[in-house]
Order: C-alpha cells, then sequence, then structure tokens
C-alpha cells in the first residue's frame, strides 16, 4: 500500500479478478479499497467459487488503499475461507498492509507470502 494521495488526486477505481490455477484460488485486488468501493468488493467476494479448491491466494501487490472497513472485509473472507477448510494466504501484501491487517486480525494472525 502506498502513502495517501494528495487532496484532490482522483481515486484509482477497485479492480477484482479471480482466476483458478489448479486446485487453487487467486484473487487480485487493485486500486483503492475503502468505504466507497466495499460493496463492489463484498460483491465480487461472495461471487468466488470454492468447490474443489485446496488453498486461496489474494492477491495485494497492485492494492494501493485500504481503509479499517476494507481490511475488515478481507479479513472476513479469509476467516469465512479457513473455516470451510481452505487455506488462505495473503500475497505482496505492503508493510503497512500488513501491519493493518495484523492489527485487524485481533483473534488470529494472516498468513503472508
Amino acid at each position: 500500500m502506498q502513502t495517501p494521495r494528495p487532496c484532490g488526486q482522483p481515486n484509482r477505481p477497485l479492480r477484482v479478478a479471480t482466476t483458478r490455477r489448479a486446485r487453487d484460488a487467486w484473487i487480485e485486488i487493485r486500486g483503492e479499497l475503502d468505504i466507497a468501493t466495499l460493496n463492489q468488493l463484498r460483491d465480487a467476494l461472495s461471487g468466488v467459487d470454492l468447490a474443489d479448491v485446496d488453498a486461496i491466494f489474494v492477491d495485494l501487490r497492485q492494492l494501493t488503499f485500504c481503509d479499517v472497513t476494507g481490511s475488515k472485509l478481507v479479513l472476513q473472507f479469509e476467516c469465512h475461507a479457513q473455516t470451510s477448510g481452505h487455506a488462505t494466504t495473503f500475497v505482496g501484501a505492503g508493510p503497512t498492509t500488513r501491519k493493518v491487517l495484523t492489527l485487524v486480525a485481533t483473534d488470529r494472525k494472516p498468513t503472508f507470502a
């Protein structure tokens, strides 16, 4: 996650892409995740088919901003996936994103790669 954008700079739109690689599901989150784009991510995550999936990788390399509400939603998805028996890993999270996700996930430690 990069530093906050200067006032007056336009938001980078949120983009979510899901792909399957063998028995792994990859979810790529790009752009800015905040309260304004939260429902867009929620809709995308609710459409992820976890049938026949062993592991889930949430790719955050192109995530440029994530507020606490976005972090909570990503962690709720991770919790749901793990309780359904799917190993979940966050890929490419920047130092700030790692710190926020770790602080928000008070009852567990997220897995990062």
